[in-house]
């Protein structure tokens, strides 16, 4: 969990910390461009990695033990991956063509997403997951995640300059994927030649993952894309800004999720699940409150002026940060306790589900904004918390039956 926590925090650090210069450097405008950008990036790693995260990560989980096999397992993984990520390059052409929006007049920039997407979709994370063995590359991933900091500000300087950032996230994300694949063959493993059988049951398992990963996407990543698209590059700078900091919050909550799905998924151990929340759930809840009453001075510090708008976005982030922190812990590690992953799933097809319907209603009523796609996205991870809570109880109590 440490480790996990470690590799997280470098994830979302040097972003962080490149975030309040390129607010400064580039302007609300261009701020928003890039968000864009990045936003298209997270959809193509959602699709690229087909839900591997989870499904790849849970195999490998219960047959680490079994290095020849695992090694084929990796194989077949990627060859899924070098299909996908050909899709999703064939997808941007059709967007360069199709789309009007402001970020399609960019090729450039839309061609750094294709490099930025192929050269994280082989990162095998889940490799290391599955084998409980994160701590040994987390340095690396440090390491590779801070060279994107210093190349940002060592090529970032003016307005003009928005292509440097994918450029440095590219290298970065490079060197992360050369030093990973490396360490699996340091592990005693390797990326072995699968049979097209192997092949055609990775895909069939991990489907029902990505397309839960898909849902999500709805209310996480493609949001701001779809800010901006409807209502502008100032739109699209605020929401982010609120949004980034969002997801920066939820990078301390999934460590721990992470780091215990694959052991509850071996040994169905919820207590363990339990005991760290009843101690987690009470300080990330002060936390936010604590940050809460002092966003206004936040925003302005972290991001600079012309970022004021972004303040009421992030208060109700903060109020969905608390009911992810929740959600996520007590997802897919407490269903995988209960061999019940399935249902894990299909709550977020239900959050997937409602936020298209919300966003549907706001794009119809001409009424998509920051601060209204904020408010869908909370109303819709409480949802999915609901539902989850509604399941575990169900399947708890039956259990309780059936051993009495």
């Amino acid at each position: 969990m440490v480790a996990l926590t470690l590799v997280q925090f470098s994830n979302y650090l040097a972003p962080l910390l490149v975030l309040p210069y390129l607010s400064r450097v580039l302007g609300t405008d261009g701020f928003g461009m890039i968000m864009m950008s990045l936003s298209l990036c997270s959809i193509g790693f959602i699709i690229t990695d087909y839900g591997f995260n989870l499904s790849a990560s849970y195999w490998i989980a219960k047959n680490a033990k079994n290095r020849e096999k695992v090694s084929k397992y990796i194989g077949a993984v990627y060859t899924i991956k070098s299909v996908l990520i050909t899709f999703f390059i064939i997808a941007l052409i059709l967007y360069l063509l199709i789309s009007d929006s402001l970020l399609a007049s960019r090729h450039d920039l839309i061609a750094l997403v294709g490099c930025v997407v192929l050269f994280q979709s082989f990162q095998p994370m889940w490799f290391f997951q599955g084998i409980e063995k994160l701590k040994n590359v987390t340095i690396y991933m440090v390491i590779s995640k801070l060279s994107y900091l210093v190349l940002v500000w060592l090529l970032v300087k003016k307005e003009s300059d928005i292509n440097f950032v994918l450029v440095s996230l590219c290298v970065s994300n490079l060197v992360a994927t050369a030093i990973s694949i490396y360490s699996i063959y340091h592990e005693g493993y390797r990326i072995g030649n699968p049979a097209w059988y192997l092949i055609k049951h990775v895909f069939h398992s991990s489907s029902g993952f990505f397309f839960a990963r898909v849902s999500v996407s709805v209310y996480t990543s493609a949001s701001t894309l779809i800010v901006g698209s409807c209502a502008g590059l100032h739109q699209a700078a605020m929401y982010s800004a609120a949004e980034k900091l969002y997801m920066a919050g939820q990078s301390l909550s999934s460590p721990v999720s992470q780091s215990l799905y694959p052991y509850l998924a071996r040994t169905g151990n919820s207590k363990a699940l339990l005991k760290i929340m009843a101690v987690l759930i009470p300080l990330f809840i002060l936390g936010c409150l604590v940050v809460s009453f002092i966003s206004a001075d936040f925003i302005h510090i972290f991001y600079g002026n012309g970022f004021e708008d972004s303040v009421h976005i992030f208060n109700v982030f903060l109020l969905s940060l608390i009911v992810t922190f929740v959600s996520i812990n007590f997802g897919y590690p407490a269903f995988a306790a209960l061999g019940k992953l399935r249902w894990a799933n299909i709550t977020v097809f239900i959050g997937g589900a409602l936020q298209i319907l919300l966003l549907f209603i706001l794009y119809y009523k001409d009424m998509i904004t920051g601060m209204n796609v904020a408010i869908c996205v909370l109303v819709t991870e409480s949802t999915v918390l609901i539902c989850r809570g509604i399941l575990l109880y169900t399947f708890k109590k039956r259990v309780k039956k059936n051993v009495s």
